[in-house]
């Protein structure tokens, strides 16, 4: 009993997992441990049964007796409705829902009332020798029969659709679990009809059985469903990656740095550097559109490893970059970085090309309250200024 309540709660835990991350077997996986709790609710009563008749407790037996074959037709309903989710991959209908189980609900209120024509003549008990059961009356032989008769429609409509659509081991393992609940199903429905095969209850026993592998089939499918996230999100990731950088230089493209600074707000503040290579027209005439290519990569490496990480490096277009310069407590901190990229593009070279010398005009402008655009346009102006200027230095806008 122990062991069906412990996997009751870890069906619960995986079931509430699906449902929150919106699995498209959650619908299955609920009716199926809704069908898992009324099937636990069995054996809990069967074990009762069992643990009174030792206690010579018959009033505890009777209670318990009903309580088992009320359940029944409840877990039937629940059972009715794994196959509708696995059938139509979705929820059934509210109608259908309260149809079914209100008819459930009407099958488990029968065995509380005595009577020769429900399914309990009396309170009187029948005791063998390997067994106890009530008196039954009229109704118990068709109640009995109707619920294996649901049971093996139900189970055989399962099985034609339980080939899982995932992998073949959760298939063969879903397989023989309701195999095997099945055949125990009969046995106990049959026994119950006074055609005993065996000299035992199997469907408790069976039950457990079948919740253990129910468990390992969720565990199994839930870690196919998160490896398959993972993948997913990967290559979403990889995805929104490649569309937010520049193909050439790896760098954020100026589409993700425009959004990037709208997202910021208006509480947005720090320094814009416009960075601009000098003379890359002629490099590109005098050494071809290749080594211009080489460049632009070799620039961009640079000027990541001289920004810090908090820092955003953008390629605006051609040979013009931007950089987000995070302001610190006082505006002068951007300063060295400012410095840090200067002498790096500085001391840049190709490979082979000894005699390229690099060397970029740059402005720069400082903004807060997440006005960044008048502060590129000021940056812009600053950078065409250092231009006039002579090239290869930095001037900051006023």
């Amino acid at each position: 009993m122990g062991a069906t309540l412990a996997l009751t709660a870890v069906l619960v835990v995986l079931t509430l997992s699906l449902y929150q991350r919106c699995d498209q077997y959650a619908p299955t996986a609920v009716h199926f441990t809704v069908a898992n709790f009324f099937a636990a609710a069995y054996i809990v009563a069967d074990t009762t049964v069992i643990i009174a008749m030792t206690l010579a407790r018959d009033d505890v037996v009777q209670t318990a007796y009903r309580a088992a074959i009320a359940v029944l037709p409840l877990a039937l309903a629940a059972y009715f409705f794994v196959y509708r989710c696995m059938r139509q991959d979705g929820w059934p209908s509210r109608r259908l829902l309260v149809a079914c189980y209100s008819l459930g609900l009407g099958g488990a209120i029968l065995p509380w009332v005595d009577s020769p024509y429900l399914i309990v003549a009396s309170e009187q008990l029948t005791i063998t020798r390997a067994n106890i059961f009530l008196d039954y009356g009229a109704g118990a032989g068709p109640f009995f029969a109707a619920c294996l008769a649901v049971f093996a429609v139900v189970s055989y409509r399962i099985l034609r659709h339980a080939p899982a659509r995932k992998s073949t081991g959760i298939s063969l393992v879903t397989g023989f679990g309701f195999a095997v609940f099945i055949l125990c199903g009969i046995h106990d429905a049959l026994r119950e009809l006074g055609l005993s095969l065996l000299p035992l209850d199997t469907l408790a026993l069976a039950g457990v059985l079948f919740q253990t592998f129910a468990c390992a089939v969720m565990v199994w499918h839930y870690s196919l469903t998160l490896g398959e996230q993972r993948s997913h999100h990967a290559q979403l990731r990889s995805v929104t990656d490649r569309a937010n950088r520049d193909a050439l230089s790896g760098l954020y493209n100026r589409c993700y740095f425009e959004e990037y600074m709208s997202r910021a707000g208006a509480q947005a503040r720090g320094g814009l550097l416009f960075v601009d290579l000098d003379h890359f027209k002629t490099i590109n005439d005098d050494y071809g559109h290749i080594t211009g290519d080489r460049l632009i990569k070799t620039v961009a490496g640079c000027m990541c490893e001289a920004t810090r990480e908090r820092d955003v490096v953008c390629r605006w277009g051609g040979d013009e970059f931007v950089v987000l310069l995070e302001l610190g407590a006082e505006s002068e901190h951007t300063h060295p970085a400012i410095e840090r990229l200067v002498r790096a593009l500085d001391q840049t070279r190709l490979d082979g090309l000894d005699g390229l010398k690099l060397s970029a005009s740059m402005g720069y402008a400082e903004f807060e309250n997440g006005q960044w655009r008048e502060a590129l346009d000021r940056a812009d102006a600053a950078l065409y200024e250092a231009k006039r200027g002579g090239r290869c230095r930095v001037q900051i806008a006023c």
